[in-house]
């Protein structure tokens, strides 16, 4: 295991940039409670994104310890999320590397914290390295940066493709045989429907729910272990969710659009959007 998670700092921190460590703290949490509003990370957008009103008004995160508002500046973008998503995308990753900056620079106990550190400094040394030396100007160097986190956004859109259009719930799941692990794992991620030669451009990532389902079965496995899902869930009559990538994005787009729309009829008993110091400064409040 030590060799293996050693190789895998190794090899994703210098050439991704993103801290190992906070993948595994944040996605791992990400499987256990999927798609619920106070636990799961990989949802906790705001004040950019909200897929679903449930975010609206106050909650705690117990990941990140913190208190989520729906403010006047968090209704502003989310009632305009569905012109704003794909934008958020092409700069997402630029967030990751943030994320794990401050995992690092926090108290938090990680496993070889100086092997973490020691890599990602390699990443950006050598990145700016190869802005600086292979690109004559700034304005290169921007449209270089700009263009390769903007294709990199892909991964983005095809991961939170897979659970942003899906239900949500509050607290947490398991609580009766409405919401078992097999249940949950199924209503709140989303497949997406290819031909076997994609497999290898989506990477494992188009069989999201045997993912959930299975998280450390190999990926060339994945296709064999949707056959037999689809199967059980037919059996048991549980819905099995799964369309093509373009249906995917109409049916994500058609979710947050939805969402921006309620948001823009938020009152300030039930959105919270007047509590911001923006609200107060311009209506001299307090």
């Amino acid at each position: 295991r030590q060799f293996d998670l050693k190789t895998g700092i190794l090899i994703g921190n210098t050439t991704g940039g993103i801290s190992l460590a906070w993948w595994k703290r944040s996605h791992n949490v990400h499987h256990v409670v999927c798609n619920s509003v106070e636990n799961d990370p990989d949802n906790q957008h705001l004040p950019f994104l909200a897929i679903d009103n449930k975010f609206f008004g106050q909650f705690f995160s117990s990941y990140h310890q913190k208190l989520f508002t729906t403010d006047l500046v968090a209704r502003t973008l989310v009632s305009y999320q569905h012109f704003l998503y794909y934008p958020f995308m092409m700069v997402a990753r630029i967030n990751l590397y943030i994320q794990s900056i401050l995992l690092l620079a926090s108290e938090e106990k990680i496993e070889h914290p100086n092997l973490e550190i020691a890599t990602l400094m390699v990443f950006f040394g050598w990145f700016g390295t190869m802005l600086m030396c292979c690109l004559q100007s700034w304005q290169e160097r921007l449209a270089y940066v700009a263009l390769s986190h903007a294709i990199a956004g892909l991964l983005h859109v095809q991961i939170t493709m897979s659970h942003f259009a899906e239900e949500v719930y509050h607290g947490q799941a398991y609580n009766d045989d409405t919401d078992e692990w097999f249940r949950m794992q199924v209503k709140t991620t989303l497949n997406i429907d290819c031909e076997p030669y994609m497999d290898w451009f989506h990477g494992g990532l188009q069989f999201q729910i045997e993912h959930h389902l299975w998280p450390r079965l190999p990926r060339h496995n994945l296709r064999a272990a949707r056959d037999l899902t689809r199967a059980l869930c037919k059996k048991h009559d549980i819905e099995y969710h799964e369309c093509t990538f373009f249906q995917g994005q109409v049916r994500l787009m058609s979710k947050l659009y939805e969402t921006a729309l309620e948001a823009r009829n938020t009152k300030k008993s039930d959105g919270g959007f007047y509590e911001s110091q923006i609200w107060e400064g311009m209506n001299a409040i307090g």
